[in-house]
């Protein structure tokens, strides 16, 4: 028995108790996509048969990521029937229920079917209390664009690190000025600020499950980044991601859609959302907080992508990720605002 089938057998005898009979030769581990942490489905024939294994790094844990908080909310969303239950966990390593599904695809996410699922589930979602289970109410981005946060610290220091090659320095100091104290202030100043809720903040295909046989369900899963945000940010990101795929097996292991998105898809999503939801909400203000959340994922997960570089072994290029996120950015910046 080698030490990666001990670290999983040790975890799984002691966290699922129909499967503390098993050996490591009776299990079959597959390997899922994940740019965050290592994510696996295991198989065995015993019930259930399949679970998921997810084994966490450290890389922004403190900064973007918080594993207490974020097991909190887990409970909760499975308690509200909204996400997948678990066995148990440690500090770095969680095992969940294997919810039966098919994962979305990007074409999917903007089938008019599929996406009145998402909006008729995200309504839901955002009303879920989590206030007991969250100590740190401040909004996502309200925290992190705080001149003396941690987190543009860390992303100011990381474009000048000596972990990069020359020429990836030279890409860097490219984009150095997006998170320069101008451009931070100018989002400031664009960001909504009130009609904050609950938020997944990480909305994409591998994290929405279509649940068959009749596929009329999606369920969210991994809330690692979940917290409070503005109303719209979820369905900006949601869209965003509808022109990624991360599927490419090929450097750089992701695909990209160019263009802008459809906006009369995302106008319709809007409101699909509003008549789901069975609240008060004003139509042109949600699609404003869209609009403005857009730049605010591409900045977010740039950001993520420059922390997360030559800092892992997950097989992914996180440069290049950080350059699309960076032209999608000012692209969208000069369609709204006329400028970059």
């Amino acid at each position: 028995m080698n030490n990666i089938d001990q670290f999983f057998i040790s975890h799984i005898q002691k966290f699922v108790p129909s499967w503390s009979h098993l050996q490591c030769d009776d299990l079959r581990i597959t390997k899922t996509i994940g740019i965050t942490n290592k994510t696996y489905i295991i198989e065995a024939d015993a019930t259930p048969s399949k679970i998921i294994f997810r084994h966490f790094g450290e890389v922004g844990v403190g900064l973007f990521l918080n594993r207490e908080q974020e097991l909190h909310i887990a409970r909760q969303v499975a308690k509200c029937k909204m996400g997948p239950h678990f066995y148990g966990h440690t500090s770095h390593v969680r095992l969940e229920e294997y919810i039966e599904n098919e994962v979305m695809s990007q074409e999917s996410m903007k089938d008019p079917d599929t996406y009145t699922l998402v909006a008729q589930t995200l309504c839901k979602f955002h009303q879920i209390d989590v206030s007991s289970q969250m100590n740190d109410r401040t909004p996502l981005f309200e925290k992190h664009l705080q001149e003396n946060s941690d987190f543009l610290s860390q992303v100011r220091e990381k474009v000048c690190s000596s972990l990069f090659s020359e020429d990836e320095r030279s890409i860097l100091s490219n984009m150095a000025h997006w998170f320069s104290e101008e451009e931070v202030k100018f989002l400031q100043s664009v960001l909504p600020k009130d009609d904050i809720v609950f938020s997944h903040n990480d909305l994409l295909a591998n994290n929405i499950l279509l649940i068959p046989p009749n596929f009329d369900k999606v369920v969210f899963i991994d809330f690692e980044y979940s917290s409070y945000n503005f109303r719209g940010f979820d369905i900006a990101n949601y869209f965003n991601e509808s022109q990624f795929s991360y599927l490419n097996p090929n450097p750089p292991y992701f695909y990209i859609e160019e263009g802008m998105i459809d906006e009369e898809i995302l106008k319709d999503f809007v409101k699909v959302y509003i008549e789901k939801s069975g609240l008060d909400l004003d139509y042109q203000t949600l699609l404003h907080q869209v609009y403005i959340g857009q730049l605010f994922s591409h900045f977010f997960w740039a950001a993520w992508g420059i922390i997360m570089a030559k800092s892992n072994d997950i097989v992914f290029d996180y440069l290049a990720f950080v350059e699309v996120r960076y032209h999608k950015y000012y692209q969208l910046k000069k369609h709204l605002f006329g400028k970059k």
